[in-house]
């Protein structure tokens, strides 16, 4: 009975102290591919732009859009628990987060189907 106490209170602070880790979106990012339907209507990752799209979300909630010579700066929201992003005005599309980690962000295009890969820089 002991040994069976021992154990339950050791597998308790063994699984409890499993912290899930948030990943922040804060930071860096250049486009690296897109996720489009083809000329047969299949869905491909294909490379990214000529001019590929960089994006800078810093911690005071701007996010900075820079593509070759154009670029800009508008707010963000990011919500982690329900993984939308809005960058822009009010009346942005919202985007979805389907993959975020150390090295790459997927943003799920308000156009279906359609995703954009950023890799961190």
């Amino acid at each position: 009975m002991k040994r069976a106490a021992i154990l339950l209170i050791f597998s308790y602070f063994l699984f409890s102290c499993n912290k899930e880790t948030n990943i922040s979106i804060v930071g860096n990012w250049i486009e690296d591919a897109n996720y489009y339907a083809d000329s047969t209507g299949q869905f491909v990752w294909g490379p990214a732009n000529r001019w590929p799209v960089n994006l800078t979300f810093t911690t005071d909630g701007t996010c900075e859009f820079f593509q070759e010579m154009a670029g800009g700066t508008s707010s963000y929201r990011y919500n982690p628990s329900t993984k939308e992003l809005i960058y822009g005005g009010s009346t942005a599309p919202v985007y979805k987060v389907s993959l975020l980690n150390e090295e790459f962000l997927i943003l799920d295009s308000f156009y279906p189907g359609e995703k954009t890969r950023y890799r961190r820089q």
